[in-house]
């Protein structure tokens, strides 16, 4: 199985360093259920920002309702408590765009991609994991 990681980095203006890190993993898990245990192939993706010496600020974009300009540099979102330029909400954006990119790429995704779209065109949308991710996006990337 191949895992793979993208990692941007830059400086705060107070010199710290922020870290966003894009993972696609494939791995497997051993599941019980009912004294059964069996193997399953999972595939996940994550995408976390952490700021030097606070953590893991998530990766949440909230974009605020004006800018707000500090020191002269204009921060037009946020991640948590870390301000955000628009450069740095790119450089957020474009790390999550490659670890979908990967996922969209993984012949197993594209398999399940098609035997959707076969679902669909036999059953109707009952079958369609886009309108599910949709609704629950908190569903996004666990199937």
């Amino acid at each position: 199985m191949a895992n793979q990681t993208i990692t941007k980095t830059w400086e705060t203006a107070s010199g710290k360093t922020v870290t966003v890190t894009g993972k696609w993993i494939e791995q497997e898990e051993r599941r019980t259920s009912l004294g059964d245990t069996q193997l399953f192939d999972v595939y996940k993706t994550t995408v976390s920002v952490a700021v030097e010496g606070i953590g893991n600020q998530g990766s949440a974009i909230d974009a605020l309702p004006t800018p707000m300009v500090k020191d002269g540099i204009e921060y037009v979102a946020r991640v948590n408590k870390l301000a955000l330029t628009t450069e740095q909400m790119t450089i957020i954006e474009g790390v999550k765009a490659e670890v979908k990119a990967i996922k969209d790429a993984n012949p197993v995704m594209v398999a399940r991609r098609e035997q959707s779209a076969r679902d669909k065109a036999e059953y109707g949308d009952v079958a369609d994991w886009d309108d599910i991710e949709a609704m629950h996006p908190w569903m996004a990337g666990t199937y």
